[in-house]
């Protein structure tokens, strides 16, 4: 069965779960088509439940700080695909540990948590302050889960190291893998996981901030980015900025996960200095609320530790 949806100047044309990107020639509004209302369910139920496992997980596990709990909620053979911790329920425990000898009161604030089908992303931040040294450490961080079977199986993450590895803890020599892109769910959520991908290929990626931020960002925009203001024109700025040092930046789309009125972006930026052609790569975690097809409030996480060396990025939030 064959479903379009319209968005800006790309028609995503869906087949059997499917789906391909197809140039139209019109350029407005974005437009959604998705078939008969009957084809999609009117709630994703697998993501709730996705969210009351990981809601539940971390009540008792990561608030309680009880690892006897963890085999209720994690499988034994999960993919961890973070740095920090190896495979497997066993590399969990060993870096929670780690985490509890180093910082006694660490723990977890949770902000936001939105879900598509059997994985969900997390907006937490971690803090602590170290038992000997007594320094504080602050980690927001966007945590990505798959469950199966009632328990954690996969994880993925988007974290500021340039904050972790104060502590001694290592940074990653390579991007974590991307996910393949996941067209169920309803009719809203199909909308928006098409729509995150117009957002990173127009917004972040085409060097044209002023006329696609004109078309996707709210003027009145709520931004929680550090270091950026709120509004469109602060959004587009910070943007402008970036591409005029990188005037070769590409987007890389490696992760979507879509709420009926929120989603969630990962994607990897790759580009090279004009003034001496010095690459740079990071991943960045991105989520937007969106009313129709324009945000009205930003999260992100960056992992700014790859933006060191490179005079006046490092403490300048991208």
């Amino acid at each position: 069965m064959r479903r379009t949806l319209t968005i800006g100047a790309v028609a995503v044309v869906l087949l059997s779960g499917s789906a391909a990107l197809v140039p139209v020639t019109a350029m407005g509004a974005p437009t959604f088509t998705v078939g008969a209302a009957g084809e999609r369910p009117k709630v994703d139920l697998v993501g709730e439940e996705t969210k009351r496992v990981l809601d539940e997980f971390y009540d008792e596990v990561v608030d309680k700080n009880d690892l006897s709990a963890g085999p209720k909620y994690i499988h034994d053979w999960y993919i961890q695909h973070s740095i920090l911790m190896d495979q497997g329920l066993a590399g969990f425990n060993k870096f929670w540990n780690l985490l509890e000898g180093m910082f006694p009161d660490f723990h977890a604030d949770r902000h936001k948590i939105l879900a598509q089908g059997d994985t969900a992303v997390m907006l937490n931040t971690f803090s602590g302050h170290h038992g000997v040294t007594g320094q504080e450490i602050r980690i927001e961080v966007m945590d990505i889960y798959r469950v199966q079977d009632g328990k954690i199986a996969e994880h993925w993450d988007t974290i500021d190291y340039s904050v972790a590895m104060k502590f001694g803890f290592p940074i990653p020599a390579v991007v974590q893998p991307a996910d393949p892109i996941d067209w169920t769910g309803t009719r809203k959520q199909t909308r928006n996981v098409a729509l995150a991908q117009e957002y990173a290929k127009r917004l972040f990626g085409s060097g044209d901030a002023d006329r696609w931020s004109a078309l996707y960002v709210s003027r009145d925009l709520v931004n929680h980015q550090p270091g950026v203001g709120n509004g469109r024109e602060a959004f587009a700025a910070n943007l402008r900025k970036y591409h005029q040092e990188f005037p070769d930046l590409t987007v890389e789309v490696t992760q979507v996960v879509a709420a009926d009125d929120e989603f969630y972006i990962r994607s990897v930026w790759r580009g090279h200095r004009a003034s001496d052609g010095k690459a740079l790569q990071f991943s960045r975690g991105d989520m937007f609320k969106v009313r129709g097809f324009r945000a009205v409030e930003h999260w992100s996480a960056l992992e700014y530790h790859s933006l060191i060396g490179f005079e006046g990025l490092e403490n300048r939030p991208i």
